[in-house]
């Protein structure tokens, strides 16, 4: 249950980035009515910075403490399945954008979810994949 906790985390700090942008935006109206700035073009441009932002703590979490922020909150973590020590950080970076393509392609994440049940270790296509774990950490 914290493995789908954590997947549900990673996309309110996706949420919460589009609404400081948005609030962000909000406030430059005037900016943006002054300099007769395109709205189409203010918005795609927030819309890119709130990726950006949502990318950019990921990747501190990631590379600090090899979890997402959610893995974080959950207190879980992914090791190697096999030695059961840290992953390195590319490893972790490829197995996350795996992650996140197989949310958008739902029926890799309606496998992961399967797997997750039907699985002694509770072990999912993406760490059958990047030989990985996900453990509760310590």
């Amino acid at each position: 249950m914290r493995r789908l906790g954590a997947t549900l985390v990673n996309p309110i700090l996706f949420v919460f980035s589009i609404l400081v942008v948005l609030l962000l935006t909000i406030g430059l109206s005037p900016l943006i009515a002054y300099f007769d700035l395109d709205r189409k073009t203010v918005f795609i441009t927030s819309d890119v910075l709130m990726l950006v932002i949502t990318l950019f703590i990921q990747l501190i979490f990631m590379y600090v403490y090899r979890q997402t922020v959610g893995k974080k909150l959950m207190k879980i973590r992914v090791v190697n399945y096999y030695s059961k020590q840290q992953v390195s950080f590319i490893r972790y970076v490829f197995r996350e954008i795996f992650e996140v393509i197989g949310v958008q392609l739902i029926f890799i994440y309606l496998i992961n979810i399967v797997m997750i049940f039907v699985n002694k270790e509770k072990r999912t296509l993406t760490d059958f994949l990047f030989s990985t774990i996900v453990v509760k950490d310590k």
